[in-house]
């Protein structure tokens, strides 16, 4: 009898011991989670345009995709990036190692162009009742298939440069550092790379000895076929734009009185950064804007051999969600969209959700 009563205690024992362990396995009711899935921008934003037919109505993304949502009246901001990061970098531009190694000039030249480009936007801004004003919403809006008020607006949001301040440079090395601390690269990886740390390789990757001469860039008739890279729609290249379009030069694009024959590497511009970044690898790419997220990770991850040779522009993203989302906190358990992994948009969103209190999980 007493060996009975000792197997049936034991037996009891076992029983709280799974219970007590199957609990503590369990999800905390606690825990808050955000989701994500990719979804390319330009998709999500006409999706939330049409309002109950988008899978997805809560979106970090791009201009003028934001601008695109919060106009069509079914989404708002809930953060602008520069809150959550002021003057954060976003995108650059980066040049294949070959191509910059045998065209030095060539790489100065368009550099001096984009310089040009951003100029002439910077004082198209100052006056919206200019003619180039004008010209400007018509540029961005036949580009991005999106209305001269979204483009307003996405502009208004978006700060174009190119330099590649200690600001900027400082930016360039957190993301580093973020996405080691997230397991997306690694101290061993930038070392594979050639570089000694961090450091090392912020110094060494973002390369402006070619900006730095472009004071000396002169107008020439010899032409050179330059194979540009650039996302789908991305307002934040919008210099590109500029410096590709003849009536700002005067008749002659600011590419073209430079000696660049500003050729699409892909038509109708990438989807994102490391579809661009890839074709780099397969050397489809001369010269591309792209977001510096992509650009880090693809160029330590796979060793493709690339450096950055200019800021293109910083700021511009958001997390625009539906209209019944009032705080992150509604976030709870919904799905977000975002271009993906790797950019700085999905990087942003990890931000926000540690900011405040959540988790983030793929969908």
């Amino acid at each position: 009898m007493k060996r009975n009563h000792i197997i049936a205690a034991v037996a009891v024992v076992a029983v709280v011991v799974v219970a007590v362990l199957a609990w503590s396995m369990m999800p905390s009711s606690t825990e808050k989670t955000v989701k994500f899935t990719t979804v390319a921008p330009r998709l999500q934003a006409d999706g939330i345009a049409q309002g109950s037919t988008c899978a997805f109505p809560d979106m970090m993304a791009w201009e003028p995709y934001c601008s695109q949502a919060i106009m069509s009246g079914n989404a708002h901001v809930l953060y602008w990036s520069n809150e959550i990061w002021p003057d954060h970098p976003c995108c650059v531009i980066i040049a294949s190692n070959s191509f910059a190694q045998n065209n030095p000039d060539v790489v100065k030249a368009f550099l001096k162009a984009n310089s040009l480009a951003n100029q002439w936007i910077a004082e198209a801004m100052a006056d919206p009742s200019s003619d180039n004003y004008t010209l400007l919403l018509d540029m961005g809006a036949k580009f991005s298939n999106v209305n001269d008020d979204t483009v307003a607006s996405a502009l208004n949001h978006t700060k174009f440069t190119d330099q590649l301040s200690s600001s900027f440079r400082n930016g360039m090395k957190n993301f580093t550092n973020e996405f080691i601390a997230l397991g997306q690269t690694s101290e061993q990886k930038v070392k594979d790379a050639g570089y000694s740390s961090v450091d090392d390789f912020i110094n060494k990757y973002l390369d402006e000895s070619y900006l730095d001469a472009i004071d000396s860039v002169e107008p020439t008739s010899v032409m050179t076929d330059v194979r540009v890279g650039y996302l789908a729609g991305d307002l934040h290249q919008f210099a590109r734009l500029v410096a590709s379009n003849a009536t700002v030069g005067g008749g002659t694009s600011l590419f073209n009185k430079y000696g660049i024959n500003d050729i699409a590497a892909n038509a109708g511009g990438f989807s994102a950064g490391p579809a661009e970044m890839d074709a780099f690898a397969s050397n489809t790419v001369d010269i591309g804007y792209l977001g510096s997220p992509p650009a880090i990770l693809k160029h330590l991850n796979n060793n493709i051999p690339v450096k950055v040779v200019a800021a293109a522009n910083t700021e511009g993203s958001a997390l625009v969600v539906s209209n019944d989302i009032h705080s992150f906190e509604d976030l709870n358990g919904k799905t977000v969209g975002d271009p993906g992994l790797g950019t700085i948009q999905h990087l942003l969103l990890q931000a926000m959700a540690e900011k405040n209190g959540f988790k983030t999980a793929a969908a």
